[in-house]
């Protein structure tokens, strides 16, 4: 039984990030390569944020497949979180709003608890007290 809830909430998740999604690409303006092109800038964005641009770290992270899976699963996770909030309210997102949103995520800081809680631990032989000596600002 806990199985089943657990599958049927995971199916809900993924319903709800597919609409969000076919919400966003309604937008004026938007396009799904844009879209990707903004995930992509930003995940690179959070990285600088934290590393610097020619530190072993942001070449290692913003190279691995791994980094880009957390990336997109957090950056979906607000993009639903930007949907939701649009439809409850009933207001009409604009593309300003939604490039607005993109541009503030990869600066909040629930972000580095994610990056060193979920990402980091999957990967092995990672020495976190050298990633945080290093730059990562948690």
């Amino acid at each position: 039984m806990n199985t089943t809830r657990r599958t049927n909430h995971t199916a809900t998740i993924r319903r709800n990030r597919k609409s969000a999604v076919r919400y966003v690409l309604s937008i004026d303006g938007m396009s799904d390569f844009l879209r990707k092109e903004i995930i992509f800038k930003s995940g690179l964005v959070f990285l600088l944020e934290n590393f610097e641009e020619d530190s072993e770290f942001y070449t290692l992270y913003s190279r691995d497949p791994q980094f880009w899976k957390w990336w997109i699963f957090e950056y979906e996770t607000n993009e639903t979180n930007f949907v939701t909030v649009f439809r409850t309210h009933g207001m009409s997102p604009n593309i300003y709003k939604y490039l607005d949103d993109a541009r503030q995520f990869p600066h909040e800081s629930k972000l580095g608890v994610s990056f060193e809680h979920n990402y980091l631990k999957i990967l092995k032989n990672v020495n976190l007290s050298k990633v945080k000596r290093y730059g990562l600002q948690i």
